[in-house]
């Protein structure tokens, strides 16, 4: 690559978004490979999915003690003033 190259390539990185970069990382990615798999990140998506719904229907409260994460976390750190 020449340094004219590299100067082009860092002007077109800098005006690229992140959702743009992380597309590009990931065709780069396939290109070293030799697949043509679907992106990473729309892979994941499902799976990101699954696990906030697992997240949201986490109890609240320990049901051996009763207390919630705030109650266990006022005791170890105090209560804010």
């Amino acid at each position: 690559m020449t340094s004219t190259m590299r100067i082009d390539l860092e002007r077109t990185l800098a005006s690229l978004s992140d959702a743009e970069k992380l597309e590009l990382i990931e065709h780069l990615a396939r290109s070293v490979r030799g697949t043509s798999a679907p992106s990473t990140a729309g892979a994941h998506r499902p799976s990101w999915h699954e696990f906030l719904n697992e997240m949201t229907q986490l109890p609240v409260v320990n049901a051996a003690d009763g207390w919630s994460a705030r109650d266990h976390d006022q005791v170890i750190y105090g209560s804010a003033q």
